[in-house]
């Protein structure tokens, strides 16, 4: 098969195979990359295989949606139907699971958001695609989730290729419904096998608990009988409830996290990054601490009574009190009226109350009423709110300044927010003009004058005009900092400066971004620090 040739493609070398088919890289005459899906020879007679093996291709290849694989095409090679795909490079979730690899709440929340982005535009297409499994849940070297395998994909009113009494799906991942009755699927089933999947990947756990998962009756009792705890999860994930109910028409339409619990999981994360690196004591109470405070201003007011020479500091020290005591009053009212408060932010301050945001400035008062689903702190003079579905931006009067259009969108960076609609991304400056235009499969907010952006699977920079300053053409790259971007080619980390040149060559299997003047990076295993000039500095 190796050096053959289909629809200008040609196969290089093999990538892996499944149950029914072998999977090669390919690329074309001008060094396009592809995935190519080739049946197995033993299958290639048997049409309802073949049937099955060309209704994924038909499906896919309409589908245009970043977090599914494309499809270009569907051939022949050698008798044998084949698929070509898009090339991904990266792993599924099954392989983080298996070899335990590291990563945080926030990274879940990130490719949940995408899924469900995913799920919810191929279940508005009338598709069902019923094995949703960690194996069929890609994450690219630029953190991007790809959704693989139609395969056994169903096209409600249009037809299905399940057979009475046959069941479709990996089984431990499947919805009670289809194990009772497999031929009335709706996308609750997909509901189902996603919530399932982000258990074991939230608790590392089989979803299940300790079952003898060779025993396919246990599996499937277990499946149809046996709740899955999801009020034990840590935070957000006790939200999976929801879809988890053993009767599908109790399963709710999948939602992406919300902007405040994104901040609040990055928020958690800082602590314990910076918990982890530092010796933390336990905090006294509340209550200690109130008590500590007067016993030190009695003894300052003391102090100060003895000595003479300090009359102006005690005066200075009662005004001060006055304004602390005064601040203290402020907050203890308006805590015990909402529901959640945020640190002040350019001199105002998220709260919510019975699900709605709003924000207070520092006397309490609210200036832009509770009215939003959602909102982000303000940045640069504006923030990011969310209502009815829909982001915009608001200023501090509540004035909007955008319209709630966009399907997402993150803080002002340097001037200008990144935006995404109808799938693609782009910048708008604070009058909400799009600057530059919404074309791209992904963007980053601008850091040091920079911004990366990614178009058909390759990563790039441009500057405040929209102009490419380092063309697309990495397969992964991260934000300046220090004058330095982080870039990833062929498996390979290097690094170069804003001119696009690249000052540290990509030699290394792993690397960290700048910080005071070094980086750190690993190759062959050994992890170290190079300085801007690619020189190793020793500890």
């Amino acid at each position: 098969m190796k050096n053959k040739t289909i629809l200008n493609y040609t196969l290089k070398y093999h990538l892996g195979e499944g149950g029914m088919a072998d999977v090669w890289y390919a690329e074309n005459s001008i060094g396009k990359k592809a995935a190519i899906k080739v049946l197995k020879k033993e299958y290639a007679s048997h049409d309802d295989v073949v049937n099955r093996f060309e209704n994924e291709a038909r499906i896919m290849v309409a589908l245009e949606h970043i977090n599914i694989r494309k499809v270009y095409d569907f051939g022949m090679i050698e008798n044998r139907p084949a698929i070509i795909m898009e090339y991904l490079d990266g792993e599924d979730l099954s392989h983080k699971l298996k070899h335990n690899t590291h990563y945080t709440n926030q990274d879940l929340v990130n490719w949940w958001n995408q899924a469900v982005e995913a799920l919810n535009y191929t279940h508005e297409k009338g598709i069902i695609h019923r094995d949703i499994k960690p194996s069929n849940l890609f994450i690219t070297k630029t953190g991007i989730l790809k959704l693989l395998d139609f395969g056994i994909a169903k096209v409600k009113q249009s037809f299905s290729l399940t057979h009475t009494g046959q069941r479709m799906g990996t089984l431990l991942y499947m919805s009670p419904e289809q194990i009772l009755d497999s031929k009335h699927i709706t996308p609750a089933t997909d509901r189902y096998s996603l919530a399932v999947s982000f258990v074991q990947l939230v608790t590392k756990a089989p979803p299940y608990g300790e079952i003898n998962s060779e025993s396919s009756y246990e599996v499937q009792k277990c499946i149809v009988e046996k709740d899955i705890e999801s009020n034990v999860l840590p935070y957000p994930w006790q939200n999976l409830e929801k879809y988890l109910h053993k009767k599908a028409d109790k399963r709710e339409t999948l939602e992406p996290f919300t902007l405040e619990a994104q901040s609040k999981i990055k928020a958690e994360e800082t602590f314990v990054q910076a918990e982890e690196k530092t010796e933390v004591k336990e905090l006294p109470k509340k209550e200690v601490v109130k008590t500590k405070i007067i016993d030190e201003l009695k003894e300052i007011k003391e102090g100060n009574e003895t000595q003479s020479k300090k009359k102006s500091w005690k005066s200075f020290l009662f005004i001060g009190v006055g304004i602390i005591v005064a601040f203290i009053l402020v907050f203890i009212l308006t805590k015990e009226k909402y529901d959640e408060i945020d640190d002040f932010n350019e001199g105002l301050a998220r709260v919510e109350s019975n699900g709605k945001y709003g924000f207070i400035d520092k006397t309490g008062e609210e200036v832009i009423p509770l009215e939003y689903d959602d909102a982000e702190s303000f940045s640069e003079g504006l923030a990011v709110v969310y209502l009815n579905w829909k982001y915009g931006f608001i200023d501090k009067t509540g004035k909007e300044i955008t319209p709630m259009k966009y399907n997402s969108a993150f803080t002002f960076s340097e001037g200008l927010a990144v935006v995404l609609l109808n799938g693609k991304w782009g910048f708008i400056d604070k009058t909400g003009e799009e600057v530059i235009p919404l074309k791209y499969d992904g963007a980053l907010s601008f850091s040091e004058g920079l911004a990366l952006v990614i178009l058909n699977g390759k990563c790039g920079f441009i500057d405040k005009i929209g102009k490419e300053v380092i063309p697309l053409k990495y397969d992964g790259a991260w934000s300046f900092s220090e004058g330095m971007a982080k870039v990833q080619s062929n498996s390979k980390y290097g690094f170069i400066d804003k001119t696009g040149r690249k000052i540290i060559s990509s030699i290394y299997d792993d690397a960290e971004d700048f910080s005071g003047g070094m980086a750190r990076v690993e190759l062959n295993g050994e992890w170290f620090f190079i300085n801007k000039q690619g020189e190793r500095v020793e500890d």
